[in-house]
């Protein structure tokens, strides 16, 4: 479900990943990003009153339901502005620099009089995104004439509020940034944004680590034009080798990741990173389940799924398929296997 807004080349959600490199250009589409953007929306129709999907994902609805009743302890309902357009204008020329939108602002009461309260909703990971909320910031103020925003970053995932306030003096920050990212001759450094980046495929700091990688394996890339690769029009010829040449970082990520989650469990501290514990919940009784819900056999039976691969084990294989095939949904699955594998 791509977002369907027009956004500026230099915005708000950018500047996050500007401040570590200059070049960063969003527009990246992947599942995480998707799922953000779902979450956004009931978060919005919630908000509003408005009905949500009827196929939604209960646990994407619960964290944007989460979202709503945390919003609504700290922020005024009277004053409410959902997914509303911002501008950020030069002060001094009064043109535009950027605009974005706010997923919630409004002014709401304290006792020591009114602010203007900013809520964004992050569905991901905690990361760093003071200058997003600055330029928010920067723009409610120049909009409504304040000098300060109380910022609450809703993470629904982990049901956490980061709570600060940003002075006009504190929104500053932004413009720095923005300078870089608008010099001609600015240079890319590799950072934690690089997968998000959809320059990644031509940026010469990821083509230096591919180059490096495929020269290390062996495997002969010639022809794939490495700087000015595309994945989209890359000789079919040659990705297999690339894929090849490269897989093993995936392998090598994956045992960096166990390592740490071993240390964090252990009590050591790591930079960046943290232990969160999750829940995941069951049923362990179904049919005590089924008659403590009162619900009628079918719509309990809707609400579970049935693996084929234990009732063979139960039942076999043959009387599967010869009493219960013609109730079985074949999907294809497209797996990508080395030949002679």
């Amino acid at each position: 479900m791509p977002d369907p807004r027009e956004h500026s080349v230099i915005s708000p959600s950018s500047l996050n990943c500007m401040r570590l490199c200059p070049c960063f250009r969003g527009g990246l589409s992947s599942d995480v990003a998707e799922t953000g953007e779902r979450i956004h929306g009931y978060f919005a129709n919630l908000i509003k009153g408005e009905p949500l999907p009827k196929d939604a994902d209960l646990d994407e609805v619960g964290q944007a339901e989460w979202a709503v009743s945390t919003l609504n302890n700290f922020m005024s309902q009277t004053d409410m502005h959902v997914e509303e357009q911002l501008y950020l204008i030069d002060d001094n020329t009064f043109e535009e620099i950027m605009w974005g939108y706010a997923d919630v602002f409004g002014m709401t009461p304290r006792a020591s009089g009114n602010i203007m309260v900013l809520a964004d909703l992050k569905t991901g990971e905690p990361r760093d995104c003071t200058a997003q909320m600055a330029a928010y910031a920067r723009m409610l103020c120049q909009k409504y004439d304040c000098r300060r925003v109380e910022v609450h970053v809703l993470y629904s995932r982990y049901k956490k509020d980061e709570t600060y306030t940003l002075n006009l003096g504190d929104t500053e920050i932004i413009f720095d940034i923005i300078k870089k990212a608008q010099k001609e001759d600015r240079q890319p450094n590799f950072c934690e944004y690089c997968g998000w980046c959809s320059l990644q495929s031509t940026c010469p700091q990821t083509q230096a680590i591919i180059t490096s990688v495929t020269k290390a394996e062996n495997y002969d890339i010639t022809g794939v034009g490495i700087v000015d690769w595309e994945i989209e029009n890359a000789n079919p010829d040659k990705l297999g080798q690339m894929y090849l040449a490269l897989s093993w970082l995936e392998s090598f990520a994956d045992r960096v990741k166990s390592q740490i989650k071993q240390k964090v469990q252990d009590g050591m501290e790591i930079s960046g990173f943290k232990r969160v514990t999750t829940t995941k919940r069951s049923i362990k009784d179904l049919p005590a389940a089924f008659t403590a819900s009162g619900l009628s056999s079918e719509d309990f039976l809707d609400c579970c799924s049935i693996s084929v691969t234990k009732l063979q084990k139960k039942l076999g294989r043959d009387t599967v398929d010869s009493t219960l095939g013609n109730l079985i949904t074949t999907t294809e699955v497209v797996q990508l296997r080395r030949v002679g594998e």
